[in-house]
């Protein structure tokens, strides 16, 4: 099952970022990503673009008691999977770090203050998926709902 799909980062890049995070939380988050869209429907999963690679742009930072993130500016090409809502649209974002009573969901509500140069990042579309087993993994190849 795909539990969500978006842009995921390389090991230095995740390190980038997090050295960004000033008022980092006690609970890491264990893949950072910037999600595109959480439990994705057969016709939300975007094999046309999984494993490619990407620039987006970190514009802010935010936080609060529970949550701390950063606002992300996409491309353009991008712009359309981008489904990432419920009732109202969502900024992408990448959740950093939460307190022990945080939820990730809650980054959208932050407000950013935003950088006065963005920081520009390389990341790649794919797919968290959890298995029959419980086992969770990144994925970067076409996925198959039956």
């Amino acid at each position: 099952m795909v539990k969500y799909e978006g842009l995921f980062f390389d090991k230095d890049t995740e390190s980038l970022i997090l050295s960004l995070d000033t008022e980092r939380h006690e609970v890491g988050i264990d893949v950072l990503h910037c999600t595109f869209k959480y439990l994705p429907s057969k016709e939300e999963i975007f094999d046309d673009i999984v494993g490619n690679y990407y620039f987006i742009e970190i514009v802010g930072y935010g936080y609060d008691k529970d949550n701390s993130g950063f606002c992300v500016r996409l491309p353009e090409e991008l712009l359309r999977y981008y489904i990432n809502r419920d009732k109202e649209e969502v900024l992408p974002h990448i959740t950093s770090s939460l307190s022990l009573n945080g939820e990730s969901e809650n980054t959208r509500n932050l407000v950013f203050s935003y950088f006065d140069e963005p920081v520009r990042v390389r990341c790649r579309f794919g797919y968290y998926i959890k298995d029959d087993n419980g086992k969770t993994y990144v994925s970067y190849d076409k996925f198959s709902m039956i």
